[in-house]
């Protein structure tokens, strides 16, 4: 029996050390919105950035406007910032550029971005933003490891009670 017991404690301390090191502290996201000028659409926002979970900082922020209206710029900051909002902003190409990303501190996969791009020669103005968005990868690591732990341990225990059970079936 305690020979048993010391094979379970061996294999959740591998499961922990090859586990607990695979979540990511920094994650690259990607989104892609519609830009709305007038109350319709005259083109798309991508754009990316980079967030550490760790420290709490985002960096490598990219936002591009594919647009008639408003032109194809794009407007990188190379900096980080830490907190959980986060304000970029400059003039590319004769458009004045602004937009904020939040993080939701609670849980860093969520993330709304929103901003707006004012044309400087003809006063044309567009707006993005996003609802609510969720990414699967990032995140808390320990929401993964736990339940597989419990579906791992569980899957151990009913299988060593089986095994008592036949011994003892086959001892009588």
């Amino acid at each position: 029996m305690k020979a048993h017991w010391s094979i379970v404690a061996t294999i959740a301390l591998m499961l922990c050390a090859v586990a607990i090191p695979a979540h990511a502290d920094s994650v690259t996201y990607n989104f892609s919105y519609s830009l709305i000028s007038g109350g319709s659409s005259v083109g798309t926002v991508t754009g990316s950035f980079n967030y550490n979970s760790s420290t709490f900082s985002l960096s490598n922020t990219t936002i591009t406007f594919n647009s008639s209206l408003f032109g194809n710029v794009t407007l990188t900051q190379i900096g980080s910032q830490s907190g959980s909002v986060f304000a970029y902003g400059g003039i590319v190409g004769g458009n004045f550029i602004l937009y904020i990303i939040t993080i939701n501190p609670l849980n860093p996969s969520q993330y709304w971005v929103s901003g707006t791009i004012i044309n400087l020669s003809t006063g044309a103005v567009g707006n993005f933003s996003s609802s609510y968005t969720s990414v699967p990868e990032g995140g808390d690591w320990y929401v993964y490891l736990v339940p597989s732990l419990l579906v791992m341990f569980g899957g151990m225990l009913l299988a060593g009670r089986r095994t008592r059970r036949v011994e003892v079936l086959q001892a009588a």
